[in-house]
């Protein structure tokens, strides 16, 4: 039984229409199970069903190019301002993750939104962030060949 995560990866790279935008460090997926559960007049349960799965990314980014920042927080160019929109930005986050037998996978989750970004820049200083989100679902976990 695992505790729910799938691979640990030091490299992964955040995607927006398929253009790597962005690095990010220590990245984690980790798939959550909702539950339903049916009772009867006993105290055991009767039965139980997925009720709801998400695909959660975590990381570390030390740095993004501008457009990638922009994406992030949905900034219009045009009227210089966040966009006023209702519809979530979602991105792609593809990785290499190594497996516990050291095996490489190439996995990629699909439509991962970031329900929180934290933007710091200092001068001459390396400043690392966390970043989470939740995705739709896991595209692929291929083991890469030589």
């Amino acid at each position: 039984m695992t505790d729910g995560r799938i691979f640990r990866g030091q490299e992964a790279a955040l995607q927006i229409d398929g253009v790597t935008v962005g690095a990010l460090q220590d990245a984690e997926i980790e798939v959550d199970f909702e539950f339903d559960e049916l009772e009867g007049q006993s105290i055991k349960v009767l039965d139980r069903q997925i009720s709801r799965v998400t695909v959660n990314v975590s990381a570390t980014y030390g740095s993004f190019d501008m457009e990638a920042v922009k994406s992030l927080i949905k900034w219009d160019d045009e009227n210089n301002e966040i966009e006023d929109s209702p519809e979530a930005p979602e991105f792609d986050v593809v990785g290499e993750f190594k497996d516990t037998e050291g095996n490489v996978h190439d996995v990629e989750v699909s439509d991962v939104f970031f329900n929180s970004i934290s933007l710091d820049w200092a001068r001459d200083q390396h400043v690392e962030k966390g970043l989470s989100g939740e995705g739709v679902d896991i595209n692929r976990i291929e083991e890469q060949t030589e």
